[in-house]
């Protein structure tokens, strides 16, 4: 029996039209700003978790198999990563925006185009399976003369490509269908998998056992989703009568769609490789250790929040909703991701030399003085993403392609230029610029073709954040040792800053903050 509901609680406003799939999740918050504040602190906090047991397993590998062994792990996983996403040619991503649309279409189109992707996805990455298998098992030359003697690795790695796909498949789905903490669940409950299947594997079976214990488990996360999906949702693998040519008719934007994800899908990496190369090229290797020191300060940054992104406002953005609908809830996600955003990269740029120390080493510390440029570039991209996603929700193809494309190529234009000139500084401020450019740009398409208008609050504190960032970096990074008045002064700082931040908050939004910081504090206890 299928049940109905008449509003999708997520939404900014719900749709008056019933929907017949299960009702997602449901939440008491009184106002939108408070609705994504509460999702942003929410799923960061189950990122944080996600991110554990990423390191754990990273950990588990490191101890059990030594440098060499990690060496070995990350090629071979760096080569399966490319197969699957070169064969599941961005289907992966898809629901987000096809199953987010036809919610209001009632379960059968659901059900059509859930059944769509996922037939699609299979038959791409099991056609990609083949191929890597038989090439890596043809002609292994192909892996390089490091990786021939471990082809073994390889093979079992790429058969494992399937279920790695389908896993984001799966936290796509739920997203777009039940909620973001499903889908953050069913990650976690694959990231546990995976830390299972490092451990157990490698004692079991060394190198090759890990690889077929990520098979096994891999493979036990995708039924387990394909079983939930299927008594929950009603949302069948497979039904009768059902003509895949058909289906992609009813959605004749599949194709583009897939195509300009699946381009920037490379775009993105390739953008980075250059970057890479020319800070290389130009200023040495230790010079291009101390850029990724300083780039990888503001990594937890983009770890913590893009999900949350992806998950609550990216299935909103591509709902069949009213433009003003849309617009509000952009507004609303950007200004509770900046508020979440502050206080974390205020503690990086306050103490940068620690985290460089505590992540890498002490002889990383010349990278300390462009920390906080790089974590200012981190702010602006997760901000400037939130309208870019608005665009693809508004199936404004050519505006999201372009404007990804051109930060990309800015990005590294702007490095081979300021590098030779400006060294690690040149290179920080290409980010910022690169990045600072796209948000502006993406800001103004939006504002022009669908009437987005930042409210007055949010401008003043995006404006406020850029200004106490900078502050913090310039006095963070001329801190040569953490005395205790030192540490004293520098919490201080974060005080201010962070309680100044406070004042654009309304009484209802700082109170459930405190509400949330009593909580934490009496869990600690």
């Amino acid at each position: 029996m299928e049940n109905s509901v008449t509003s999708h609680p997520d939404s900014p406003n719900a749709s008056p039209r019933p929907v017949a799939l299960p009702p997602r999740e449901t939440g008491a918050a009184p106002s939108g700003m408070l609705r994504s504040l509460r999702v942003v602190a929410t799923v960061g906090g189950l990122q944080s978790l996600l991110a554990l047991l990423y390191f754990a397993r990273s950990k588990a590998i490191a101890l059990l198999l030594g440098p060499a062994g990690v060496g070995i792990v990350s090629l071979v996983d760096q080569i399966v990563m490319v197969v699957t996403q070169v064969s599941a040619l961005a289907l992966a991503i898809a629901p987000m925006k096809f199953i987010s649309r036809t919610l209001n279409h009632g379960t059968e189109a659901v059900k059509r185009v859930y059944e769509a992707l996922f037939k699609s996805l299979l038959i791409s990455t099991l056609a990609g399976t083949a191929l890597g298998y038989l090439v890596f098992t043809i002609r292994p030359s192909l892996l390089g003369p490091k990786l021939v003697a471990y082809k073994e690795f390889v093979l079992i790695g790429v058969l494992a490509v399937p279920a790695l796909a389908l896993t984001m498949f799966f936290a796509n789905v739920l997203a777009s269908a039940r909620g973001y903490r499903q889908s953050l669940y069913f990650l976690l409950f694959s990231g546990a998998g995976s830390l299972i299947a490092a451990y157990s594997g490698i004692r079991l079976g060394g190198i090759a056992g890990l690889y077929w214990a990520n098979l096994i488990f891999g493979a036990i996360a995708i039924v387990g989703a394909l079983t939930y999906l299927h008594t929950s949702l009603h949302l069948a693998p497979h039904s009768r009568g059902f003509r895949l040519r058909e289906e992609f008719r009813k959605h004749p934007d599949l194709l583009a769609y897939c195509t300009v994800l699946y381009v920037l899908s490379f775009a993105q990496p390739l953008s980075f490789l250059a970057v890479r190369y020319a800070v290389l090229k130009t200023l040495g290797a230790v010079e291009t250790g101390y850029f990724q020191a300083a780039f990888l300060i503001g990594a937890p940054i983009s770890l913590l929040l893009t999900q949350a992104l992806r998950t609550y406002f990216e299935p909103i953005a591509n709902r069949d909703l009213a433009v003003q609908e849309k617009t509000k809830s952009a507004n609303e996600f950007t200004f509770s991701q900046a508020v979440s955003l502050l206080p974390g990269a205020l503690v990086l740029v306050l103490f940068p030399r620690e985290a460089v120390t505590v992540l890498f080493s002490s002889a990383f510390t010349p990278a300390v003085p462009f920390v906080f440029l790089f974590v200012l570039s981190e702010c602006i991209f997760l901000t400037g993403q939130v309208y870019l996603v608005l665009q693809l929700g508004m199936d404004d193809l050519r505006g999201f392609f372009g404007l990804n494309l051109f930060g990309y190529v800015c990005l590294a234009a702007l490095t081979w230029v300021a590098a030779p000139q400006y060294g690690l500084w040149g290179v920080a401020g290409a980010f910022v610029v690169s990045r600072g450019t796209v948000f502006a740009l993406s800001y103004l398409r939006v504002s022009r073709k669908y009437g987005l208008r930042m409210p007055r609050r949010q401008a003043i504190f995006l404006l406020y954040a850029v200004v106490c960032l900078c502050l913090a970096g310039f006095f963070g990074s001329r801190q040569a040792s953490l005395s205790v008045v030192n540490f004293g002064l520098r919490v201080a700082i974060l005080a201010a800053f962070a309680g100044g931040a406070l004042t654009f908050l309304s009484r209802e939004e700082r109170s459930w903050l405190g509400g949330l910081w009593m909580r934490w504090r009496t869990n600690l206890r």
